[in-house]
């Protein structure tokens, strides 16, 4: 099949794994192994901080190494529980990479575009949790590229994790590419940024309030197909 496009770029969380879904397990499974009852305003709680600190984390405010341990700080904190944010950070890290939740459609579209077109991983996360999830879910098969931010040193939407990505695909015409994700602020801001054309994931046919236009929208992971 002749594709407009040569190489998809694909974020991994919100747009082929499901990190609400292995976020919620991770923490429970985590709570239980220090004999504490994940009460549903500990994950609201825990969501919201951690929301706050990737967000500094994509405007290279914290490093992803301190970032694990300091959302746990601030939570227990809060909650007044006596527990090592160091120590419940690497059981809950081994936790979340464990899971293998996917977002609807994603292997099906893999599978589709599967030897037919070049596809990578663009990720701002934990490389040890993010290659053990794609491993889990054998989505790593798809995939000639697995490009995560804390290996990169700068995370999305920053310029220099998409120069480093052209880099390591060896690949620079810039019309030839197309970036895909579920965050405005990272996936497409960073497309922009670099000229890259962007799809923005939006199942749940969110309000685009921002300055930040992608060249396409979806609803649906089966409607790239439509697009490259």
């Amino acid at each position: 099949m002749n594709y407009k496009y040569e190489w998809l770029l694909f974020d991994a969380d919100g747009t082929l794994l499901n990190y609400d879904q292995s976020e919620k397990h991770a923490l429970t499974e985590t709570f239980k192994a220090f004999q504490i009852d994940n009460k549903t305003n500990y994950l609201q709680k825990y969501r919201r901080i951690n929301a706050n600190l990737w967000s500094e984390l994509e405007r290279s405010l914290i490093t992803s190494e301190k970032l694990r341990v300091k959302r746990f700080d601030i939570l227990f904190n809060d909650l007044k529980l006596n527990i090592s944010p160091a120590n419940f950070s690497e059981k809950y890290l081994n936790a979340l990479g464990k899971t293998g939740f996917l977002i609807k459609g994603a292997r099906e579209l893999l599978n589709k575009l599967d030897k037919s077109i070049n596809l990578a991983i663009i990720t701002n996360g934990i490389k040890e949790v993010q290659n053990s999830r794609l491993q889990k879910t054998k989505l790593n098969k798809y995939f000639k590229h697995l490009i995560i931010s804390e290996e990169v040193g700068v995370a999305k939407p920053d310029k220099l994790f998409f120069e480093y990505t052209l880099n390591k695909i060896n690949f620079y015409k810039k019309n030839g590419i197309l970036i895909i994700g579920d965050s405005l602020k990272s996936d497409i801001l960073g497309g922009n940024m670099s000229n890259i054309d962007t799809c923005w994931f939006n199942p749940t046919n969110k309000k685009n309030r921002t300055n930040i236009k992608p060249t396409y929208e979806i609803n649906n992971l089966m409607q790239i197909i439509d697009v490259i």
